[in-house]
């Protein structure tokens, strides 16, 4: 048998490339349409989601995996056995203002 997995790199909240702007926080209502549509519709058996919330939150937040700034409401909201939330907290510079 054969299974088909995916995985995501997420954040619960980000800012656009050189956007001054206030940070777009819909990804955790996205997250959940996506998950349910990627699980219940195209059929995937696991999906495991690479948690980048952290890499921005406060080092002041006590527990930042239980907080809203984090993916973890969502992805516990769907059996073990079908997604797996792995905290990823580690800044990237994809998303990150061109110096050049």
């Amino acid at each position: 048998k054969h299974y088909l997995t995916a995985c995501l790199w997420s954040s619960s909240s980000f800012h656009t490339r050189g956007s001054k702007s206030a940070p777009d926080n819909s990804n955790t209502l996205r997250l959940l349409e996506w998950l349910t549509y990627n699980l219940h519709i195209a059929g995937f058996d696991h999906i495991y989601v690479y948690d980048n919330s952290g890499a921005f939150a406060n080092d002041d937040t006590e527990n930042f995996e239980s907080s809203s700034s984090s993916l973890k409401i969502v992805t516990d909201l769907f059996p073990p056995s079908k997604v797996t939330r792995i905290d990823w907290p580690h800044r990237v510079c994809n998303n990150n203002k061109q110096t050049h």
